[in-house]
């Protein structure tokens, strides 16, 4: 078989073995059964236009107002709300126009069986080519934010009109990551039939099942942290919604009673120094460090090392950041949602606390800093629940394959 990706970003987005997994996961899951996997995505500076990488053949395009260019975090140009807006809209645009037109001269070389589009951005193009060439198309959504609970805001209706619009794309499927965002349900409101959905949640990488005992001692020596420290770890982008901020107000308190603790935070985005400067204003910067964008072993470590994973996410939490910390056996900390509910037990096998309560979060890390047996129970039941629930990526991937052999076989 032969796919043709189109992606608005890089397979990586931030960087080799850094950020989301799911985008590489899948192309190379595709190349290693042997299908012939062409990923075309914007220029990224350093980068070679065209190379082979783990058996996936990748196609860079640059464009005008290619914000992918020089970096995914662009924190000057994000500061100023119309500029960014400006540049947003730019970049949408042309992407359009030269991924559709990059797309057909790579489809005519590849005469492709399927075409697969990578998130909203990506699918007007990726119809578009498939039209042309006859070929079936999947259109890959990656969550849907917000567009969920804001559809009867009229006003972010039509400024998110785009991604609705995509729902409409008659796509012989949707395969859309089961995060917590109600994709599936926003989906069935725009149209789209039941048979044309698949809801799925990621894979997991298999290694993060294995434990590793001397993780929190190389940990402390990078960091030069003392090791009879309590670790509380984050990993996730620094971004409003996922209330990173919410952490550093609960940890105001929680420090004061607990003073040997300290707070790591792996991620970067635009909220990065409104964080660093509460923490430097509620005199709490020596307790919390902010790693930046880390590779995936570098979490692993920090998994491994901590004694309890916190995620306060405002609106979803079925994250590959939560799907890792339950596989490593951590003791989670994060927001009650009903999605993480069907995963997620309260007081089993983590603590569920209500989104928006800065009190209820302080006492109940106060709480599991002082019962050690507490927080030796939770993870290990919430990595016990990851093996019952999750799959792993090689799992993941066997059923997405076997849909679009069938799919294309029709």
């Amino acid at each position: 078989m032969k796919i043709l990706s189109i992606a608005n970003m890089e397979i990586w987005p931030w960087g080799e073995n850094k950020g989301i997994p799911s985008i590489f996961a899948s192309q190379k899951g595709f190349a290693a059964r042997g299908y012939t996997v062409y990923f075309l995505c914007p220029y990224l500076e350093g980068k070679a236009k065209n190379e082979v990488y783990c058996g996936i053949n990748i196609r860079r395009f640059n464009f005008p107002f290619n914000r992918e260019k020089v970096a995914y975090i662009q924190s000057g140009i994000r500061a100023n709300r119309l500029k960014a807006s400006l540049i947003s809209n730019f970049h949408w645009l042309f992407f359009q126009v030269f991924a559709f037109y990059r797309g057909l001269q790579v489809a005519y070389k590849l005469k492709p069986d399927l075409i697969y589009a990578h998130s909203f951005t990506s699918a007007f193009p990726a119809f578009l080519v498939s039209i042309f060439f006859r070929t079936k198309l999947v259109i890959r959504v990656y969550g849907t934010r917000q567009l969920y609970w804001w559809w009867q805001n009229w006003a972010y209706r039509i400024k998110e009109f785009r991604d609705y619009l995509a729902f409409k794309i008659p796509a012989d499927y949707f395969v859309i990551t089961n995060d917590g965002t109600h994709g599936d349900q926003l989906a069935r409101k725009l149209g789209v039939k039941d048979e044309n959905i698949k809801l799925w949640r990621n894979g997991i990488d298999k290694n993060m099942f294995d434990l590793d005992s001397l993780a929190k001692e190389d940990i402390c020596k990078q960091l030069n942290i003392d090791p009879g420290l309590k670790i509380i770890v984050s990993t996730c982008r620094l971004r409003p919604d996922y209330a990173v901020d919410s952490v550093l107000a609960a940890l105001v308190d929680v420090f004061k009673k607990h003073p040997k603790c300290v707070y790591l935070v792996a991620g970067g985005g635009t909220e990065k120094k409104k964080l660093e400067d509460f923490a430097r204003d509620n005199n709490i910067t020596s307790k919390v460090i902010f790693l930046g964008i880390v590779d995936h072993a570098m979490i692993k470590k920090m998994l491994n090392a901590a004694d309890i994973f916190i995620f306060l996410s405002k609106l979803h939490n079925c994250t590959n950041t939560m799907w890792e910390a339950m596989s490593s056996g951590k003791c989670i900390v994060t927001t009650e949602t009903d999605a993480i509910k069907e995963v997620l037990t309260q007081q089993e096998d983590a603590v569920l606390v209500p989104k928006g309560d800065i009190n209820a979060v302080s006492d109940a890390l106060n709480k599991l800093l002082d019962d050690d047996d507490l927080v030796k129970k939770l993870g290990e039941n919430a990595r016990k629940k990851a093996g019952q629930v999750l799959e792993t990526w090689p799992q993941r991937i066997e059923k997405e394959a076997k849909l679009l052999e069938e799919l294309v076989k029709k």
